[in-house]
């Protein structure tokens, strides 16, 4: 006897119009219903759970393409993150704020990436510069996004929100310069004078790179004193440490970034130099300061409220037809001190520093 496999009726598929129905409600009732938003009309409780219940009963899914063309938009955000690096180091919280603002506004976020293996062939370029179902981009880069890339960008069409870059419209930024004043102010304020900035890789020559040593130089020129600029470029780690290993003279280290600033420490952990009683140690950004074997002054850079702010700039340009750009947003950063930074020992002063760029 030969069986033959069963064949399931393909189930119908539910529209809002079809629960409607069964429900006794208007279409727009059920709609708001399943997509709830805060400018809906309110509806009950009662009915949104009946609502809910019946379509999940059902095995209602929203079609995208009917909602796309009574609309004229996808609900679909590019989440751009233009680094090539197959494991890098993504700011905490960048991703949940667009994630979370564009949920709240009923939107879907496309995580967008550069493939490791680039070239200026424009066909390396993902395909959704080559598909049309995003309504806009939000950017986030280090300042070293490749040609073909802002091409296709700019050639896009789409309403562009740039993260963590310095532009006058259509970006979300921190306040660089004042942040860093702060943090060398908190420094002097604890007695230390001979402050180094370390530029460390200039490689993507990123806007806060420039801002941070400005921020720096301007809080110790308010007090009459200059920094030693430590311009070793790509690879400075073994040039800082032989130039550690003349004693030059200084009571603390701006790093432009707490991940170069834990390398630093490294480093002087293996010239035995004592981190911060005989030199204090500054980062920035506060993404890994929680990782540092010593107590750490940084500042805290709020991503999590700016990549918000970038998705809700996102939507309103998708929005609102009339608007094709909007101010930019700037954000000031926290300065999360280390209590036990204190005047260091003197075990590495000289006489004096002098304002010097080292290369």
């Amino acid at each position: 006897m030969v069986s033959h496999p069963v064949l399931k009726t393909p189930r119908k598929k539910v529209s809002i119009r079809d629960l409607a129905r069964e429900l006794g409600l208007s279409d727009r009732a059920v709609s708001q219903a399943l997509n709830p938003r805060e400018s809906n009309v309110k509806l009950s409780p009662a009915t949104l759970e009946r609502v809910q219940k019946l379509a999940s009963k059902r095995g209602y899914r929203v079609d995208t393409s009917a909602r796309a063309m009574r609309y004229g938009r996808f609900f679909n955000i590019g989440y751009f993150e233009a680094s090539r690096s197959v494991v890098h180091y993504p700011r905490l919280g960048a991703e949940a704020g667009v994630f979370d603002a564009a949920s709240e506004h009923g939107y879907h976020v496309v995580l967008v990436k550069i493939p490791a293996d680039l070239t200026n062939n424009k066909s390396a370029l993902p395909i959704v510069f080559r598909q049309s179902h995003l309504d806009a981009l939000v950017v986030v880069h280090q300042g070293n996004l490749p040609p073909a890339y802002a091409e296709a960008i700019d050639a896009s069409g789409l309403p562009v929100v740039y993260l963590n870059e310095k532009r006058a419209t259509n970006s979300v930024y921190v306040d660089d310069i004042r942040g860093a004043a702060e943090l060398t102010t908190h420094l002097l304020d604890k007695g230390l004078r001979r402050i180094a900035f370390l530029r460390g890789n200039d490689d993507s020559m990123h806007y806060s790179l420039n801002d941070r040593q400005s921020g720096c130089t301007q809080a110790l020129a308010a007090r009459g004193l200059k920094p030693a600029i430590l311009d070793f470029g790509a690879g400075w780690e073994p040039k800082v440490e032989s130039w550690l290993q003349t004693k030059p003279g200084i009571d603390a280290i701006f790093c432009p970034d707490d991940l170069s600033a834990l390398r630093l420490i490294r480093i002087l952990y293996r010239l035995d130099i004592r981190v911060p009683d005989q030199l204090v140690v500054a980062g920035y950004n506060g993404d890994f300061s929680r990782e540092a074997p010593v107590a750490m002054p940084t500042m805290d850079i709020p991503f999590y409220a700016m990549a918000r702010a970038a998705a809700g700039m996102a939507v309103r340009l998708v929005e609102d037809k009339a608007i094709s750009s909007l101010p930019s947003q700037v954000f000031a950063s926290r300065l999360i001190p280390d209590v036990s930074v204190e005047t260091a020992s003197g075990l590495w002063r000289s006489s004096l520093l002098p304002a010097l760029r080292l290369q």
